[in-house]
């Protein structure tokens, strides 16, 4: 049943997904009063819980669209033109594909048509990529049925070398949430390649650019409709879940000229707009930035944004409605950003292999002033995702796999 209207000066909001990014948002236009409305599969979902927003659960989004339709066609005739904001790739997709329907009942801004598709496909991303001569690690396509799949991939690629699927929210649905597939041997290589393989979803190949996750740097933006920056930052990656290979679990903002250039240059010769955050890697070799990916949206670490004045979540607001955007001259560097339960996890597998003492990793904690889930005037997400970690702990314990 959808919620009733809520009374206030602004228009309301609508967040489809509500994982860390989508909470966000959830909270940056919450606190302000506006009016927000949370569309995510699982009821449960740590940001479905926020104080800032009314929850509307739905089915999942790629297997049953028709259902999202439905409670948007409710939210429509409910409120007039709400403000559509889509924080993940299917959410991306699912407004790209329904954006004549969707235009007519909602106000949004995402990359044109074509170019929204393209960036949320890994191999027609790279080959548009390619065309542009952007700098980009050696990639490899693979063909539907390749025969020699094992041989292409040590010919073309070599090791180390990743395997990375070319739809990452599918294949996160299937592979409990990891991002890519890592081979240092031809074991390992063989093992991504049959599970990929075997899910039956396309992948691309790629080398791996050495070096830690502390040489990952991303540009945040949203651009407007004339394809220019409105708001913007840069951070670096310091560590990941699971690390070299995963999201951003411990992070800082940082002013890097190099990296925004690089950004701006790309995504004004693709014409873009609305949010974006690209990654780069440091690649010490050539002593070059190369492009890892561009998502076609903001991301888990956009909290980070907003933390040190760059409120991409408001300015994306307000320059859907057509409002001047909050002018934003500079922003705090070397803020530390945390998602406890990921960088725990990072944590725990780099103490194991040896690499990370307890107390370095304590101390690097300290000062923290970002984070991902915790918020003293928000709390129940981040003591939803506690007990639903607790909850999946103990079920492990007392039933080993």
């Amino acid at each position: 049943m959808m919620p009733p209207p809520r009374k206030s000066p602004h228009p309301p909001a609508v967040v489809l997904g509500l994982t860390t990014n989508g909470l966000s948002f959830v909270r940056s236009l919450g606190r302000r009063g506006i009016p927000v409305t949370m569309l995510e599969t699982l009821s449960w979902h740590p940001g479905m819980t926020s104080r800032y927003g009314v929850p509307c659960p739905v089915p999942d989004i790629t297997e049953q669209p028709d259902a999202w339709l439905t409670a948007l066609d409710a939210i429509a005739r409910r409120d007039e033109r709400p403000v559509l904001i889509a924080t993940g790739d299917e959410h991306i997709l699912f407004v790209s594909r329904h954006r004549e329907y969707l235009e007519r009942h909602f106000r949004f801004r995402i990359p044109a048509a074509g170019l929204a598709e393209a960036l949320c496909d890994k191999q027609a991303q790279y080959e548009r990529l390619l065309d542009l001569d952007c700098p980009l690690p050696k990639t490899a396509f693979v063909t539907p049925g390749q025969a020699d799949l094992f041989e292409f991939a040590e010919r073309t690629i070599g090791f180390p070398c990743v395997v990375k699927p070319s739809f990452s929210h599918l294949w996160r649905r299937r592979a409990t949430g990891v991002k890519l597939r890592l081979a240092h041997t031809p074991d390992a290589l063989r093992a991504a390649l049959r599970d990929m393989v075997e899910t039956g979803e396309p992948f691309v190949l790629q080398e791996f650019i050495p070096g830690g996750d502390d040489a990952i740097h991303c540009y945040l933006a949203h651009y407007g409709e004339d394809g220019r920056p409105l708001a913007s930052m840069t951070k670096q990656k310091l560590r990941q879940n699971p690390p070299r290979c995963g999201n951003g679990a411990f992070q800082i903002s940082t002013h890097n000229p190099e990296v925004t250039a690089l950004s701006e240059q790309i995504l004004g010769r693709l014409a873009y707009q609305g949010l974006v955050a690209t990654e780069f890697k440091w690649d010490v070799r050539d002593s070059r930035y190369k492009l890892m990916e561009i998502n076609p949206r903001s991301v888990s670490g956009n909290q980070l944004a907003v933390d040190v004045d760059v409120d991409l979540p408001f300015v994306y607001y307000r320059d859907v409605l057509g409002l001047p955007v909050p002018t934003i001259a500079s922003y705090r560097s070397n803020v530390k950003y945390l998602h406890l339960g990921w960088d725990l996890q990072a944590f725990l597998i780099e103490h194991r292999a040896g690499r990370m003492p307890l107390f370095p990793w304590f101390r690097s904690l300290l000062g923290a002033r970002s984070f991902a889930l915790f918020n003293w005037r928000d709390p129940r997400p981040f003591l939803t995702y506690a007990w639903e970690g607790l909850r999946s702990f103990r079920s492990a314990q007392r039933f080993p796999s």
